[in-house]
């Protein structure tokens, strides 16, 4: 046999390494999988399943399991679906397999349906069993769910973020009004109550501001112990607020004007200089008060009430250790102008507890700082 006659060699590895790269590409690029039931294509087989679950009533893991279908059993469901064009109707409620012929092997034109590993179908119960390697396509459908979703989310962060900024801001400014307190001393206020009468508008513009915002007034409302036992205290009085007028110093979302309301009181008014007054009159309206409950913006001290006298003030004044919140003076001050003479204070009695401890390390900085002082009054008085 003459060179010229024998067939030239082709590398074999290079022919494999071709038709992977061919196979590879092919698998990336794909071809569209029409729906068994109508024109519709789909990218994946996966979304196409699950289009014919949801539109068709056609659950391919039920046929599988009511008829125990093998791969050669699926092939030959899909020959038979193309070339009859059954009702889904008809595959699902028949008691038998109607493409349960070995005619139904041989396949026609390419068919995508075809290249499914219908081994795999429901093999992965943690998953949906129309996902593809575990993976869950999206549907229109379910794209839409999501879409709302991330949206309530955002809305929710949202929210979040603007009541910690606001929690942040009134942790803020009440350090600034602590600081401040610190800081003027008693004898500024002193001169100013015995100038004025009382605070000039403007020293405290901090102090109410501080009060602004939903937060605090969120965590007072909180206190289980302490609402309830405003509450308590003036709906079990109801005899004592029947008919009467009632003053709310501080008045703040307005709970213990509604408190009074409730118990029977004939009118009552509220007056806080926070801007969190402008809340509580819608919230005052939401619960149908506002015929009985009249709120006024502004300082006890420099506001004219539209009545000289009242038969009862309540008031939440009490703060950290009982004083912290400064509020003492401007109660005294509506008792002293308002309260009709015999008139009702709520509350009107605290019972301040203190109990004492030690700590040798405090107790000798405070012996030092003792000595010191007496070193210094004995030389001044020398």
């Amino acid at each position: 046999m003459d060179n010229d006659d024998v067939p030239a060699l082709h590398d074999a590895c290079g022919d494999e390494n071709d038709d992977s790269d061919e196979w590879d590409e092919m698998e990336v690029t794909g071809e569209q999988t029409t729906c068994l039931f109508c024109p519709l294509q789909f990218l994946t087989i996966a979304v196409a399943l699950d289009h014919c679950r949801t539109e068709h009533n056609f659950d391919l893991l039920e046929l599988k399991n009511k008829y125990n279908m093998d791969c050669y059993s699926y092939i030959k469901m899909i020959n038979y679906i193309r070339m009859q064009k059954p009702d889904p109707k008809i595959l699902t409620e028949s008691s038998v397999a109607l493409w349960d012929d070995d005619a139904y092997l041989k396949t026609g034109e390419m068919e995508s349906w075809l290249m499914y590993d219908f081994d795999d179908l429901g093999s992965a119960p943690s998953t949906p069993h129309y996902a593809i390697d575990g993976k869950t396509p999206i549907s229109n459908l379910n794209f839409s769910d999501l879409q709302r979703q991330i949206q309530e989310l955002t809305l929710q962060l949202k929210h979040k973020d603007m009541l910690l900024e606001n929690a942040i801001k009134d942790m803020s400014k009440m350090k600034e009004v602590t600081r401040t307190l610190m800081e003027v001393g008693d004898s500024a206020i002193k001169n100013s109550l015995t100038t004025v009468g009382h605070l000039p508008i403007g020293c405290d513009s901090d102090y109410f501001n501080s009060y602004s915002h939903f937060a605090i007034h969120h965590e007072m409302l909180n206190d289980q112990v302490r609402t309830e036992s405003y509450r308590e205290a003036i709906l079990s009085n109801g005899d004592s607020f029947k008919g009467k007028t009632v003053l709310d110093v501080g008045c703040g979302t307005g709970i213990l004007a509604m408190f009074s309301a409730k118990s029977g009181a004939s009118k009552v008014y509220g007056i806080d200089q926070s801007e969190i007054v402008y809340k509580a009159m819608d919230i005052i309206r939401e619960n149908n008060y506002h015929e009985t409950i009249h709120l006024i913006k502004g300082r006890i001290e420099d506001t004219n009430l539209p009545v000289e006298k009242v038969d009862i003030i309540v008031s939440e004044w009490m703060g950290y250790f009982l004083l912290f919140e400064g509020m003492l003076d401007s109660f005294i001050y509506a008792r002293d102008h308002h309260l009709t003479p015999g008139g009702l204070l709520v509350p009107n009695k605290c019972n301040l507890n203190l109990v004492g401890c030690s700590d040798p390390g405090t107790l000798a900085v405070f012996a030092v700082q003792m000595v010191k002082t007496r070193l210094f009054q004995n030389a001044t008085t020398n």
